[in-house]
């Protein structure tokens, strides 16, 4: 599988993903060079800006990245094993109501076996709430069958600051004008 560079437009980080686990199954015949890989990947996804989280089909957490760590405040060794539940980081939509676990889009990406992508509000261990947008992946393997997810995490307060910055300064040009 063939990716376009990174900093391409058309760069797609679930397809990424996938030929990485492509890579993997490729590889598993070799143990040195499969833990290789698991090194690289692991290092790979801790250098990213947004936060991953990867889960099995039973939503327990097998992955929370070196950047998942600093929104959150909640180290890595603290969340592997745990589910990955809406209640876990607090959270809400992104005007603020609570999100039960009946709604919970990650549920309802593992359920559906399909992608989405929302703005979300969280909070980590002191209670401070990031605005994030969230993309949840299916992680599919052999014959379809689904093997968990990947949760992608940005942080988009910086962005939400800056829009409603820039209407508040519109909102006042025009009463000035």
């Amino acid at each position: 599988m063939t990716l376009p560079s990174p900093n391409s437009s058309e760069f797609d980080l679930s397809q990424a993903f996938a030929a990485a686990m492509e890579s993997v199954d490729e590889h598993k015949e070799n143990n040195a060079g499969s833990l290789l890989l698991e090194q690289f990947f692991t290092t790979a996804f801790n250098s990213l800006s947004d936060g991953a989280i990867f889960v099995d089909a039973n939503r327990q957490i097998i992955f929370w990245s070196r950047t998942t760590e600093l929104m959150t405040d909640i180290a890595s060794v603290r969340m592997l094993g745990n589910q990955l539940t809406p209640g876990l980081l607090m959270m809400k939509t992104s005007e603020g109501k609570e999100i039960m676990a009946e709604d919970c889009p990650l549920g309802r990406c593992l359920d559906e076996g399909t992608p989405l992508c929302a703005d979300y509000r969280i909070a980590g261990r002191s209670g401070r709430e990031i605005k994030v947008r969230v993309k949840f992946v299916p992680v599919l393997g052999e014959a379809g069958k689904l093997e968990g997810a990947v949760a992608i995490l940005n942080d988009a307060s910086l962005q939400t600051d800056m829009t409603r910055q820039i209407k508040d300064l519109f909102g006042s040009s025009i009463i000035d004008a």
